[in-house]
């Protein structure tokens, strides 16, 4: 197999298995925007951390509770162990794929996807709030250009497939924000949402804890008389079956 028939294999590959709840944790939660906007590489070093934390987490718990039952059932206990380095390897997917399916070192991308364009551009739109974007495909793409009125960049030889957006993505992103100007942003999250394009806003704190779902997690508690709130460090429950 070619280089070209691997690197269009890994594009195919990756399109269809990335996943945008990627996407929607970084912008919903405020790590974008705490991860600051100037410095893409403090959005996935944060979300990084802060993601795998939780993903230990949880992956104790199971372990320990699987050794749990099985104490209870043959009297014997075990030790849970997880390592934080398999952990960490397994959030890089998408660059280690592309490390060995071409042989070529990922470089820094900040939160823009290696391999996928336009995927973790951020643009700002013409009420200064900012959108980033997660477009999987040549029909999202489309459709995205036909939401910014401006169907003629979807025509652009330039930008005719995912592999040629990824060449060109600083001339597109260049383009695509000239568009975002014209919209504000919650015209342009409704017509995002009719058409099927993935999106997310980036949200600050106080955006963030406006939100009731959000602030389910802030634990209050008063100490030597002062009320202090902090959030809930697991994000992990266990229901049991009715």
């Amino acid at each position: 197999m070619s280089k070209e028939q691997k690197q269009a294999l890994l594009d195919s590959g990756i399109q269809k298995l990335t996943s945008r709840k990627l996407l929607v944790w970084l912008t919903a939660t405020g790590l974008m925007a705490w991860g600051g906007l100037e410095s893409g590489d403090w959005v996935i070093i944060s979300g990084l951390y802060l993601g795998g934390q939780s993903v230990i987490d949880a992956i104790v718990k199971l372990k320990g509770l699987n050794h749990l039952f099985q104490k209870a059932k043959t009297g014997k206990g075990a030790c849970v162990e997880v390592s934080l380095e398999k952990a960490a390897l397994a959030s890089l997917v998408n660059q280690a794929g592309y490390f060995l399916m071409t042989g070529n070192i990922p470089q820094r991308l900040g939160s823009l996807h290696p391999n996928i364009a336009p995927y973790g551009e951020q643009f700002e739109t013409q009420d200064n709030n900012w959108i980033v974007l997660a477009i999987g495909s040549d029909e999202q793409f489309r459709k995205l250009c036909i939401v910014l009125q401006t169907p003629e960049i979807a025509n652009d030889t330039a930008f005719a497939s995912n592999t040629l957006r990824v060449q060109n993505r600083v001339q597109l992103q260049e383009l695509l924000q000239q568009q975002f100007k014209q919209f504000s942003c919650q015209d342009f999250e409704n017509e995002a949402q009719l058409n099927g394009i993935p999106y997310g806003r980036i949200r600050n704190m106080r955006e963030v804890f406006e939100r009731e779902a959000a602030y389910k997690n802030v634990l209050t508690e008063t100490i030597e008389g002062n009320e202090t709130k902090r959030l809930a460090s697991v994000a992990f429950t266990i229901q049991p079956n009715s």
